[in-house]
């Protein structure tokens, strides 16, 4: 029989024995180094980042890398690294573009198992600070940096003009009335295919377009820098002999996924559309190779302008989702027609029943409660007022010095040619108005100019 004194000896000397092994297993086991990469601009993890551990003065003064790459989350780990300083840095395609690199930081993990190190890209009020010294502080004012790359390649295009166009207004300090007028700015890429620009405005419609030579350019694409302050946008066109291919695709409503037909699309700054099949899909023919710019529109959804890249080879496929805005002009065409009305009335109303145009009725008008004819056009698609005049969409065929080249509808009123504005007739005294966003479309009596036709009838 075992006596106590025994047994207790033995329990302490097993006890013993276990936390030496635990201890040397400890120390058989080589450290790891782990964290995460967010990126502080867009609030999101930096998936895709090289994450590098660069050990300081190693064994024998020879200084060792580690690398690997961050997950869909954003996290890294390296396994099984020798103990000992080491330097945590970033690299990142996004982080190129903006010139600012994440700070990188020292850890030692000579006396741990595991060491943490968590690292992000500066904010947006940081490196807007940096870059933009003049406008930095003023939060309604943004930078936008990216890259010129050839579509083919992928390889930078030095040199490329990026241009910028934006709606704005100034106020007169004595009348405050605003006069609307369109801003332009560019920049050139430098030696790497990189641009900045500072003083654009934030969360408001930007065109951008990058352009070489006399003819390659992007399409016109519309972004809007967020609240952050800072857009990186990449933009590619072909800097080789131009081409073309088709993109295909799709329009559903957003949210439900219904699709859409009759939606119109066409490349934004070319006349040529096609409209959307039952089950919502489309084909657009000589697509130029690089980012080039689709608009879409629907009647009862908000128009949109999608950015996609085009490459040589297969055909390019999209989505596009619409926004359903509520309704301000009723889509009903007449049907019935009045007792006697006019030769005049009676062209119009033929056409609102079966023609291929976009209509605008009497009870429309009523419904809508405008003071000015041109507010019935600021929900129909294909077109937009400026001032007291209506434009087609697709009339800045190019931005740069002749951005002021905008396109105007031609104008009737009950069949013949108008000099004047829609606003020179009161929404109470007209009968109807026929819209035709395409030459194509406009009744074969009308001519009409590449941005279609709109006619006016009045009572």
């Amino acid at each position: 029989m075992i006596s106590p004194k025994l047994l207790r000896a033995l329990s302490l000397a097993a006890l013993f024995t276990s936390v030496v092994a635990s201890r040397a297993a400890a120390q058989d086991t080589p450290p790891s180094l782990r964290g995460t990469v967010t990126d502080s601009i867009r609030h999101v993890p930096l998936a895709g980042a090289t994450v590098i551990a660069t050990e300081t003065g190693g064994r024998g003064g020879a200084a060792a890398d580690f690398t690997t790459t961050t997950d869909a989350r954003g996290r890294y780990s390296f396994d099984a690294i020798r103990p000992g300083v080491y330097l945590v840095t970033v690299e990142h395609p996004w982080l190129d573009s903006t010139g600012l690199g994440v700070p990188a930081q020292s850890v030692s993990i000579t006396n741990q198992p595991i060491a943490t190190v968590n690292l992000a890209v500066p904010s947006g009020a940081t490196i807007r600070a940096a870059f933009c010294p003049i406008s930095g502080r003023d939060t309604t004012l943004g930078l936008v940096a990216g890259y010129v790359k050839d579509v083919n390649s992928d390889h930078p295009v030095p040199g490329a003009r990026v241009v910028f166009a934006w709606d704005d207004f100034d106020v007169d300090s004595r009348s405050a009335r605003a006069t609307e007028h369109k801003r332009l700015a560019a920049v050139n890429s430098g030696r790497d295919g990189t641009f900045r620009i500072c003083g654009v405005p934030v969360q408001r419609p930007i065109l951008v377009q990058a352009q070489i030579g006399a003819h390659e350019a992007t399409g016109a694409v519309e972004v809007e820098v967020p609240t952050s302050g800072v857009l990186v946008q990449t933009l590619r066109l072909d800097a080789s002999p131009s081409g073309s291919t088709v993109v295909g695709g799709e329009i559903r409503k957003s949210g439900s996924g219904r699709a859409i037909a009759g939606a119109h699309i066409h490349l934004y700054g070319a006349t040529a559309e096609v409209v959307s099949a039952p089950d919502g899909s489309f084909r657009l023919s000589e697509v130029p190779f690089g980012t080039q710019s689709i608009e879409v529109t629907a009647l009862g959804y908000y128009p949109r302008r999608y950015a996609v890249e085009v490459h040589p080879g297969d055909m390019a496929k999209v989505s596009i989702p619409l926004l359903e805005m509520a309704p301000v002009l009723d889509s009903v065409r007449i049907i019935a027609k009045k007792q006697g009305v006019a030769s005049l009335h009676r062209e119009f109303d033929q056409r609102s029943a079966h023609g291929s145009g976009q209509y605008i009725t009497e009870d429309m008008i009523s419904k809508a409660s405008v003071l000015e004819t041109a507010e019935l056009m600021q929900q129909v698609r294909g077109f937009y007022v400026m001032m007291d005049t209506v434009y087609s969409s697709r009339g800045v065929t190019e931005i740069g010095n002749n951005m002021n080249r905008v396109c105007a509808p031609a104008l009737y009123v009950n069949g013949s040619p108008s000099a004047g504005t829609m606003n020179d007739i009161s929404p109470s005294s007209i009968h109807g108005i026929e819209i035709y966003a395409s030459s194509n479309n406009v009744p074969a009596q009308y001519k009409s100019s590449s941005c279609g036709a709109i006619l006016i009838w009045t009572k």
